[in-house]
């Protein structure tokens, strides 16, 4: 899917991370698309490492911290600001997932229960949009499109893909 996603003109420079099965070797190298591989299940502060040293500019193909461990290092204690966060998801269940992820962080964020997230952003402009891929009304991927088109390549927030899909089929 990152390969064909990359391969299309309006992601050119879009940079993914991919989780893969714990039994299931990365079939692929990290590479300046695919800036992390983690294994599943994902813990939150190998994530946070993730997204923090993109966010800083920091090479995110450095090894990430052992799952294990807990405590923060020095690159997720730079900044203590929350960040502003927009939830894109349509399913209840997720929203809260989402919701309670995101309130431990103490990041502050809003949930859209749709992917019309222009009108969102225009009312209010955050850092980050967690964007489900299959939503209704608009999908994920015309929905970060349009954001694109909208807000131009310095004024755009980071967009994080998200999907429930794992099984290889999807």
């Amino acid at each position: 899917m990152v390969r064909r996603l990359a391969g299309e003109s309006q992601f050119s420079g879009t940079k993914f991370v991919v989780t893969v099965p714990t039994n299931q070797a990365p079939k692929s190298e990290t590479n300046e698309t695919i800036v992390a591989m983690l294994r599943k299940p994902v813990r939150l502060s190998s994530v946070h490492t993730i997204f923090s040293r993109q966010l800083l500019g920091i090479d995110s193909r450095l090894p990430v911290p052992d799952s294990g461990n807990t405590s923060p290092g020095p690159i997720e204690s730079v900044d203590q600001t929350p960040l502003q966060i927009l939830v894109a998801e349509d399913n209840m269940v997720n929203q809260r997932i989402f919701a309670q992820i995101l309130g431990l962080l103490k990041h502050e964020f809003r949930v859209i229960s749709n992917a019309l997230v222009v009108p969102a952003l225009r009312e209010r402009m955050v850092d980050i949009v967690l964007m489900d891929v299959q939503m209704p009304v608009l999908e994920g991927l015309d929905a970060t499109r349009a954001v694109r088109d909208a807000f131009g390549f310095q004024t755009r927030p980071w967009i994080i893909a998200v999907t429930a899909n794992a099984m290889q089929s999807d």
